[in-house]
């Protein structure tokens, strides 16, 4: 939050508060004409760490994301495996006398 104090308003701003304007719109129309705060270390400090929080989930959730493909590999893999397993019981099954 900017604090406003006399420097920031010009002279004529002044005058027009007290010639009885409202403080309102002179104050609002000063700001108009001023630029952004500049971030303060502080602020520069907070955005870095959410930048880095940020991109350790995605990181979690790529990884999440290849064990889920992984497990859906194993699980696919021990369904065949199993399925393989039936047709050779099957097949000694048939050949026996």
């Amino acid at each position: 939050m900017r604090l406003l104090a006399g420097a920031q308003l010009s002279p004529n701003d002044v005058q027009a508060m007290r010639e009885g304007y409202d403080l309102r719109q002179v104050v609002a129309a000063c700001l108009k004409h001023c630029g952004p705060d500049p971030p303060t270390l502080e602020d520069q400090v907070l955005r870095a760490r959410l930048a880095a929080v940020a991109a350790e989930w995605q990181a979690m959730e790529q990884v999440s994301s290849q064990l889920d493909q992984a497990r859906h590999c194993a699980q696919v893999a021990r369904a065949a495996h199993l399925l393989l397993d039936a047709a050779l019981v099957e097949l000694a099954l048939s050949q026996q006398p």
